[in-house]
């Protein structure tokens, strides 16, 4: 039985880190914490972007339906100082406002009026929507009834 280990001690002195090993270590680990953090700014940016236009669409489309399918005349407004896009039906209760993306600027008549029997809109306005260096244009066509939508 002579095998019992017997524990030397050693002359070596196990020290913790230092304040700066354990700033630099810090440091390190933000940075690859921040990172991916910034570098999705910009994709979140334009997935709200896409995001609004197509809700912009499908609410304009929808709009256009009620005014044929109730025989009501339907009005789109842009209000600028809350910079919402108000959905409007005569009569009933309207869609609920859609908010403008801080992004995006809007450039377009204060009303557009569709009307009830055929659908189509007030004369041949257009909603210029501006997003960094892209322009996105949707140009109202007279007695079709559809929009155009131009990426520039």
């Amino acid at each position: 039985m002579k095998n019992i280990i017997k524990i030397q001690p050693s002359n070596r002195q196990n020290a913790g880190f230092t304040i700066a090993e354990s700033l630099i270590t810090l440091f390190v680990i933000s940075i690859f914490l921040f990172i991916p953090t910034l570098t999705l700014q910009p994709l979140i940016a334009k997935t709200k972007v896409e995001l609004f236009l197509a809700q912009f669409e499908q609410n304009f489309l929808l709009l256009q339906q009620t005014a044929i399918t109730q025989q009501i005349e339907t009005t789109l407004r842009f209000d600028q100082e809350k910079r919402v896009l108000q959905y409007e039906i005569l009569e009933q209760e309207s869609y609920p406002d859609l908010p403008l993306p801080e992004e995006l600027s809007c450039k377009m008549p204060q009303t557009i009026v569709i009307k009830a029997d055929s659908g189509n809109y007030s004369g041949m306005k257009s909603v210029i929507f501006q997003w960094e260096k892209t322009k996105i244009t949707y140009q109202f066509q007279l007695g079709s009834g559809r929009f155009v939508k131009t990426i520039t």
